[in-house]
C-alpha cells in the first residue's frame, strides 16, 4: 500500500479513526479497554481484576471484533494477535 501514494496513508487514517473510535465510544459502566495506536499497530488492554478473566476477554474480544468490522467497512483488513496474561511495563 505505500508504494500506491495516498493508498496507505489513507489506509492508517481508517485505522486510526476506527481505534479510537471503539476506545472512545464504550458504554459506560461496561469494562473499560484501552490502547495505544503507533504507526500500523494497536494494542488494546483491560486493567482491573474487579471483573472475571472471562468477562475482560469477552469485553476484549468485543472490541477487537468492532475495530476489525469498522476497518473492514473501509476496506481496510487488518491481521490480528490476541495474547493474554499480565501486561508489564
Amino acid at each position: 500500500m505505500m508504494n500506491d501514494g495516498n493508498r496507505g496513508a489513507a489506509a492508517l487514517d481508517s485505522f486510526y479513526q476506527a481505534g479510537f473510535s471503539v476506545i472512545s465510544h464504550q458504554p459506560v459502566g461496561e469494562i473499560k479497554i484501552e490502547g495505544v495506536f503507533v504507526s500500523d499497530c494497536g494494542v488494546l488492554f483491560v486493567r482491573g481484576e474487579e471483573n472475571t478473566n472471562v468477562r475482560r476477554f469477552d469485553a476484549l474480544l468485543a472490541a477487537v471484533e468492532a475495530l476489525s468490522r469498522r476497518c473492514f467497512e473501509r476496506a481496510v483488513s487488518l491481521t490480528t494477535a490476541i495474547a493474554w496474561g499480565e501486561f508489564l511495563a
